[in-house]
């Protein structure tokens, strides 16, 4: 799943640069022009992402160059990176570190590359480097540019031997954080200093798992949180991060069948616990029970301030603002939701799946013009998240721009979200009074509902609204009740006015009632 999601982000990305997209299908390859972006009521229509301004005291960390000889150890090559940038972002707040994570572009060769891609990202440094194999040894390089001028400020060589990759991880997070924002306070040396696990093989296994969900491969990823757990089992970052794959399993439907859902779910919450009891000033453990509360059925006020811990112990951690934004907008709580996704987008803009919850908000208040200018830059930052395509062609058939409403549909179809997709397009075929196609569509995603047992919030949303729509109650009733997991998620989906004309139906009241209560 790794190969194919790099290479498919290569391949998409390099059509998405000059407008044109590949069909997936081995009787099909042919390429076909992509939509333009959005324009309702002149809405930008810019084909670039704008250059952020350049923030003080800021960073980039970027995946290293991973040469012949060394493809055992290629996921050190995003996996150090992405902990190095971890390790400082969280270490000193006042330093902005892009995302926290590794950056998912190369450092240019020469100056004025580096320059450029400084003010890409609005940094004014940047690290970089390369894994090597000699004749004896593994040799891992570092390095610190000033991206303002282009000049190496830094440079250091490690062996990779036995105590393997966080005494590395360490020495390049604090020689670069006293570079940049020295001198630190006492609880900053601390963190910098901070050691997870005592164990090196864990912590490579931890690195692996980080790096597998990177990448969406969330199989992978538990196997290798789950055999740091085996060496290590008070390793609470390990626990912290097995449970937030098991949620993301859960939120998306992401199982091999839907028997799994309940022991995921038991695993999400006991890990989520286990991180919490062994530290409970970790950031990340409160975001893991947040998280397991929201979807095991905790009542929002207690996973909101469960939430507000982990914001407690790091205020300007992304991925804690981002959840948390996310689990305010699925509650319907939009107003809150829309000012902490903005704070989280201030701190990592290139997100597509934010600026897709910022246009989801803005399309629920009508106010399509903003929808279409957010789900422009969405697509502009990551042209393969298919919910963005999706949720375009939406907000471009409530405007009869119904051409480029279609093309929106179909390449969100074409990017994997078949439910998604297709259930735009079935109500973009009911804009056109096309009632014939968008029956065909609808029976045809009413039985992938059946043939997969179940189907994720937003999917079965999305679907159950469509046939609603073409006037099939009893077809949308089935696709809700297919919807897991249950839970306050899904319990708010269903007050949306959509599902208004299904309220005195005895099978959408217990619907609601099972999930309410679950």
């Amino acid at each position: 799943m790794l190969k194919w999601r790099m290479t498919t982000v290569r391949l998409f990305s390099t059509a998405f640069s000059i407008g044109l997209i590949v069909a997936p299908s081995a009787h099909a390859q042919r390429i076909a022009p992509l939509p333009p972006p959005c324009a309702i009521g002149g809405a930008d229509t810019a084909r670039r992402i704008p250059r952020p301004p350049r923030q003080p005291a800021s960073l980039a960390v970027m995946p290293l160059n991973v040469g012949s000889g060394a493809a055992a150890f290629v996921f050190l090559g995003d996996g150090l990176p992405d902990a190095v940038a971890s390790r400082i972002g969280t270490a000193l707040p006042r330093l902005y570190v892009v995302g926290r994570r590794a950056q998912h572009r190369r450092l240019g060769p020469d100056a004025g590359a580096i320059r450029t891609l400084g003010a890409d990202l609005g940094v004014e440094y940047l690290v970089g480097g390369d894994i090597a194999r000699t004749r004896t040894n593994l040799r891992i390089t570092f390095a610190l540019y000033d991206a303002t001028t282009g000049k190496r400020t830094w440079q250091r060589a490690f062996f990779y031997d036995s105590a393997g990759a966080l005494p590395i991880e360490q020495a390049v997070a604090i020689e670069v954080a006293a570079r940049i924002a020295a001198p630190f306070s006492d609880a900053e040396q601390r963190e910098l200093l901070r050691v997870p696990t005592a164990r090196h093989a864990a912590y490579e296994a931890f690195l692996r798992g980080n790096v597998a969900a990177d990448e969406f491969a969330r199989s992978l990823a538990s196997d290798a949180y789950h055999r740091a757990l085996q060496i290590d089992p008070a390793f609470a970052d390990a626990h912290a991060r097995l449970s937030l794959t098991d949620a993301d399993v859960l939120d998306e439907n992401d199982m091999n069948t839907p028997d799994e859902g309940a022991t995921i779910m038991r695993e999400m919450q006991v890990s989520a616990d286990r991180a919490v009891a062994l530290d409970s000033s970790l950031s990340i453990a409160w975001l893991a029970e947040a998280r397991a509360w929201m979807i095991g059925g905790r009542p929002p006020v207690a996973w909101a301030q469960a939430f507000q811990r982990s914001l407690a112990r790091d205020s300007a951690n992304p991925a804690a603002l981002s959840a948390y934004g996310i689990a305010l907008l699925q509650a319907n709580d939009r107003a809150r939701a829309r000012t902490i996704i903005e704070r989280s987008i201030a701190l990592d803009p290139h997100r597509a799946d934010l600026w897709t919850s910022l246009a989801e908000i803005a399309v629920a208040e009508h106010r399509d013009p903003d929808a279409c200018s957010l789900l422009n830059r969405a697509i502009l930052e990551d042209a393969l998240y298919a919910p963005a395509w999706a949720v375009r062609a939406l907000v471009r058939g409530r405007h009869d721009d119904l051409r480029f409403a279609w093309a929106d549909a179909e390449t969100a179809e074409r990017l994997g979200s078949t439910l998604l997709g297709e259930s735009a397009g079935a109500l973009i075929d009911l804009t056109a009074r096309d009632t014939v196609r968008a029956k065909e569509r609808l029976m045809i995603l009413w039985q992938d509902v059946r043939d997969r047992k179940s189907v994720s919030a937003n999917e079965g949303r999305a679907v159950a609204v469509a046939l609603l729509a073409a006037g099939d109650k009893s077809r949308a009733l089935d696709v809700l009740e297919s919807v897991r997991p249950l839970g306050p998620r899904y319990a708010a989906s269903l007050r949306d006015s959509s599902f208004d004309r299904l309220r005195n139906e005895p099978r959408f009241r217990a619907l609601v009632s099972n999930r309410s209560g679950s």
